[in-house]
């Protein structure tokens, strides 16, 4: 720091110029530093204004915010839920109906791929329904290949694997019961 008066070199802490003896009654303010503390060698260091840490903080955070999205955006798969969801979609008639009653469901396995730009994921299942009133397949059923489709005894159980495939859309995985999951 520098008197006002003569121009003579002075410590910052000083509040007489050692030359003129001009009184100090205003401090400089360099850049958007606002205090000014000591480091272990007794020298001046001047610490930042809490604009410019508010300001490092905000891009601190914007950048963990961004890369979060980004890294969703790379691993966001659907789960196992949404895949239960669309399978009991696909057989609510016959769960309505008291036909099948689904115990449990769990995703075994998923594998993504691309077609023609186009992002897949197919997620591999493993059902086990309950058949209160029995089954029984028709011929009709059986040339078609109905999913699922077995002769049960009233009450039996029976696991059922299968795979549901989903499509990704920029609003998330379009599943093939037409909704977005």
């Amino acid at each position: 720091m520098y008197c006002e008066n003569c121009g003579e070199s002075m410590s910052a802490d000083s509040n007489f110029c050692a030359q003129c003896g001009n009184r100090i009654t205003e401090r400089p303010i360099v850049g958007s530093y606002e205090r000014a503390g000591t480091s272990a060698n007794g020298s001046l260091v001047r610490l930042p204004s809490a604009t410019v840490v508010v300001g490092a903080a905000a891009v601190i955070v914007l950048c963990v915010v961004i890369f979060l999205l980004f890294n969703r955006a790379l691993t966001n798969y659907p789960t196992e839920s949404a895949a239960r969801t669309v399978f009991e979609n696909q057989r609510r008639e016959k769960i309505n109906s008291g036909f099948i009653e689904i115990l449990g469901f769990k995703k075994v396995d998923g594998q993504r791929r691309e077609l023609h730009g186009v992002t897949f994921y197919t997620v591999e299942y493993q059902a086990e329904i309950k058949y209160p009133k029995g089954s029984k397949c028709t011929v009709q059923e059986y040339l078609f290949g109905n999913v699922g489709c077995a002769e049960m005894q009233p009450g039996e159980i029976g696991n059922l694997r299968g795979e549901i495939t989903f499509e990704r859309t920029e609003n998330g995985w379009k599943g093939p019961d037409g909704k977005i999951y």
